[in-house]
């Protein structure tokens, strides 16, 4: 749609938002009512260009911005397109990358607050040919942009497991927490990635915690909460990620099948000098034990916090304090500790 007169940012958003508006408007069909919904996406010139190609591209770039950020329009920005360039030439190279097993795994201890190691996060981290190594903020957005989430997803699962399968066959009772993403938490086909590679690698699933985000479940309500009863059926643990950061609502933790919730690092940060947050960690932990939940806390870096988080009744804490995200190699060493010090006791 081409509109001579709106050549200004104003005029022209304020078109779209009149189209928007009657395109809202029910559509009766064969006595059938369709309630139809667009993605609007508007360019002007000379600010964007001053032939048809160069608008058609501006207008479509902006189109695609609205779909992405779920707005009904969306005003073109250079800038953005320079972004969107960028994330399809990492999404390219993450295909790649899948192909070529270049995704690792790292794993960041979880502990008691007395000390007893019981498990890690599994993290994963893209060992690039020309970047070098990349943590998940510099590629997760181009995957969920491009659909790579499932796979990035079926290789972690893949590999933490198959690490503790053979740590569990060593003795230990150790457990893995792997993160998803919003867009794998709308998809059933996660329920069978989880059932598979707990299959393959014969793992318990009570061994296997999925942690998601408070955003991610606000994603889709309905959908989140059907993958997490699937979830909960195969026998797999679920936590809350980053709790107190999101659209945090007490209904979810009434109807979803959690397990666990996992208090975001900046409530932990100044618990031992803000009496404030340490209000909040204390209402979170009891609010937390009254519903049988256990309680993590992230963000452990200094000895002041982990005595408090002890005196406020944490059952489990992670953080630079207790260990760094490390390779399995190294994690083995903490397990093998662990292990000499388990024998040490009984022998006490």
């Amino acid at each position: 749609m081409i509109l001579y007169e709106a050549d200004t940012h104003n005029a022209a958003m304020a078109c779209g938002s009149a189209l928007e508006e009657s395109l809202a408007e029910p559509i009766e069909l064969r006595d059938v009512v369709l309630h139809a919904q667009a993605s609007i996406g508007i360019a002007t010139s000379p600010e964007h260009g001053e032939t048809r190609g160069d608008m058609l591209f501006a207008a479509d770039a902006a189109m695609y911005s609205a779909k992405t950020s779920g707005l009904p329009l969306a005003y073109h920005s250079p800038s953005a397109v320079g972004d969107r360039r960028q994330r399809l030439i990492v999404a390219e190279d993450l295909y790649t990358a899948l192909d070529r097993r270049e995704l690792t795994v790292e794993y960041q201890p979880v502990l008691t607050v007395e000390g007893a190691l019981v498990g890690c996060e599994a993290l994963v981290r893209w060992d690039h040919p020309t970047r070098g190594r990349l943590s998940p903020g510099e590629f997760l957005e181009a995957a969920e942009r491009y659909k790579l989430t499932p796979a990035i997803a079926e290789r972690v699962l893949d590999v933490a497991l198959g690490d503790l399968a053979r740590w569990r066959r060593g003795g230990t009772r150790l457990t893995v927490s792997v993160n998803v993403s919003a867009s794998d938490l709308r998809d059933e086909g996660l329920v069978r990635l989880v059932a598979s590679a707990l299959l393959t690698h014969d793992v318990p699933p009570e061994a296997l915690t999925i942690e998601i985000t408070e955003t991610a479940m606000m994603h889709n309500p309905e959908q989140a909460q059907q993958v997490m009863a699937a979830l909960s059926d195969l026998g797999v643990r679920l936590s809350v990620d980053d709790y107190g950061t999101g659209y945090s609502s007490l209904e979810y933790l009434l109807k979803l099948p959690i397990n666990e919730i996992k208090l975001d690092r900046a409530f932990c940060r100044d618990i031992v000098t803000e009496l404030r947050a340490t209000a909040i960690v204390r209402s979170t932990v009891d609010l937390t034990h009254a519903l049988g939940l256990r309680m993590v806390a992230e963000g452990v870096e200094n000895a002041g916090t982990l005595f408090v988080l002890r005196e406020l009744g944490c059952d489990l804490v992670q953080g630079w304090l207790l260990g760094r995200p490390m390779p399995a190699q190294a994690f083995e060493l903490l397990i093998a500790q662990e292990l000499r010090r388990g024998s040490r006791e009984l022998l006490s």
